[in-house]
């Protein structure tokens, strides 16, 4: 009986370890397709923002890449709704915004939307939302 208690013990102990491993696998790797998007900001140039066409038909800066340059072309299949915005009709939609959002933000620049703001060419380092405004107080 002690004998199958450790053995089971240790078969729970392995469980455990590799949950834990792979959990912990995921999180890196999350961090890491986090931060590709965050280096794009970083790359940018003045001459990489393009004004793209939402499927509402509002206008939005963006990086320009592939995404941008094929949805530009020709529209995207949506394939499932999320019904995100009342406006949209995905039949007509040139591509599905929660999605390409969505694979912004894991890493998967190819099929992303990149939403900037006008002087993102300016930008040089990532930084906190902290050091933004103490160089904001320290100008005024």
């Amino acid at each position: 009986m002690k004998r199958i208690i450790t053995v089971l013990f240790a078969a729970l102990f392995c469980l455990c370890a590799q949950t834990y491993a792979q959990n912990r696998a995921d999180e890196l790797m999350k961090q890491a397709q986090e931060s590709l998007a965050k280096k794009e900001y970083i790359k940018a140039k003045k001459e990489d923002i393009v004004i793209v066409k939402s499927p509402v038909g509002m206008p939005g800066r963006a990086i320009n890449n592939s995404f941008v340059q094929k949805v530009s072309k020709s529209k995207e299949k949506i394939t499932h709704c999320f019904n995100c915005l009342k406006a949209c009709k995905p039949k007509e939609a040139p591509y599905c915004i929660t999605k390409a959002l969505i694979n912004a933000v894991e890493g998967n620049l190819d099929q992303g939307l990149i939403f900037c703001g006008a002087r993102v060419g300016e930008l040089t380092k990532l930084t906190t939302v902290k050091e933004v405004i103490d160089e904001l107080n320290v100008v005024l």
